[in-house]
């Protein structure tokens, strides 16, 4: 297929109304972000290079829109301007078909399918997996969230946080010989640690997917293993640390059979949320907290399933139990287990190492006499509990009204 002259000035016209009209669609799409990216460069640091990355990795689903648009409108802007400046009639006066006035038009519409096709199928995936890959590390490396007692904060997309000014008086409650600047630093680090939490939530399918397995070190796999070869189902408790959802995660995808009693968030729109993310990517079986959910757990138990559960919150169905020398109301439900099933107990652990690392430390079983007390065992977990904090108390969550 020969192109003759006036083939290609009617390419030229076509490429130049489709580039800037790309130009413009695509500028136009760009404006969404534009203030998510000054948002993170004045609060976040983020460098003009790592910006320029972003914009390179969304370009791909912006371009799968405005190429096509573009064509269309191309062609159109294109045959209007020969038909408004006669040259449309010139063309006819040479003795030129509608087809071959087309030529160059199935040429330019063929040319910017296969380019749409390589944006679809290979540009768009590659987009959007950088994008978010790019946006997980600003994340990790810069997810210092300012979330102060008393001020709102809105940080998160549909969700406004507000924090009490409770975690002082908990600090000193637990840790009295520390000094007010001592206190002031755990306590900012605490709550730079519970934006982190937040921020990693958008991330817990590359957890669960093992995408992330070199940001995660186990200590105890072996434990992990007997106790999935044996099949004997086990307590394992802990509190909320850093980051405390992947403990149950990585329980389950060890291959035993677990069971995870949850707190429901006040707010029912958001629980709706967590309990689909923790349902489909920590633990397919959540369940509730309170006497129907113990029925539950009991009916987990005795099918054999391991139960895990965070032991550090206040519960009202619990009894007073010494905690950093307060009393404080504790669940019962590990000591019940262990007396009733004589089943062992498990702490785990787990740290952040260097901002975007985490080590989980599954502890060595535990196995209590018949004739402790409920009360004994558990003031003994209690202490274990205490140990942990005491490693790293900026990884505690001291927001929680623990001693009411």
């Amino acid at each position: 297929m020969s192109i003759h002259i006036i083939d290609r000035y009617i390419l030229r016209e076509l490429l130049k109304i489709f580039l800037i009209t790309v130009g413009s669609l695509t500028t136009v799409l760009y404006l969404d972000k534009f203030l998510f990216i000054a948002e993170n460069i004045i609060n976040r640091g983020v460098s003009v290079v790592e910006v320029f990355l972003i914009m390179i990795y969304i370009s791909p689903s912006y371009l799968s829109l405005t190429v096509p648009i573009s064509v269309l409108f191309a062609s159109v802007a294109t045959f209007n301007q020969f038909s408004a400046s006669n040259e449309w009639v010139a063309m006819k006066s040479c003795h030129l078909s509608f087809l071959q006035i087309m030529k160059p038009v199935i040429i330019f519409s063929v040319i910017a399918y296969l380019i749409s096709v390589i944006i679809m199928v290979y540009a768009l995936p590659w987009g959007n997996y950088a994008y978010k890959q790019k946006t997980f590390d600003i994340i990790k490396k810069r997810a210092h969230i300012n979330i102060q007692p008393n001020i709102l904060n809105y940080d998160f997309k549909n969700l406004v946080i507000i924090a009490e000014a409770r975690e002082k008086k908990n600090i000193l409650k637990g840790i009295p010989n520390l000094s007010l600047l001592e206190v002031k630093e755990i306590t900012n680090k605490m709550w730079e640690n519970y934006g982190r939490i937040f921020s990693e939530y958008v991330f817990i399918k590359e957890f669960r997917n093992s995408k992330l397995n070199d940001n995660l070190q186990i200590t105890g796999q072996e434990i992990l293993d007997k106790i999935r070869d044996e099949k004997e189902p086990v307590i394992f408790i802990s509190g909320h640390f850093n980051n405390f959802e992947l403990m149950a995660m990585h329980i389950e995808k060890s291959g035993i059979n677990l069971a995870t009693i949850y707190r429901p968030l006040n707010n029912k729109f958001l629980n709706f949320l967590m309990e689909k993310i923790r349902k489909k990517y920590i633990c397919k079986h959540q369940i509730e907290k309170g006497i129907p959910g113990t029925k539950k757990l009991l009916s987990f138990f005795k099918n054999g399933s391991s139960i895990a559960l965070m032991i550090d919150q206040r519960v009202s169905q619990g009894i007073k139990c010494n905690f950093f020398n307060h009393n404080a109301y504790t669940t019962t439900i590990p000591a019940q287990f262990a007396k009733k099933f004589n089943c062992k107990i498990v702490p785990i652990y787990i740290e952040r190492i260097e901002e975007i690392n985490f080590k989980i430390t599954i502890k060595k079983p535990m196995n209590f006499k018949n004739n402790s007390s409920i009360k004994d065992i558990t003031d003994e977990l209690n202490l274990i509990l205490e140990k942990m904090i005491i490693l790293k108390p900026e990884q505690w969550i001291w927001s929680h009204n623990r001693w009411k």
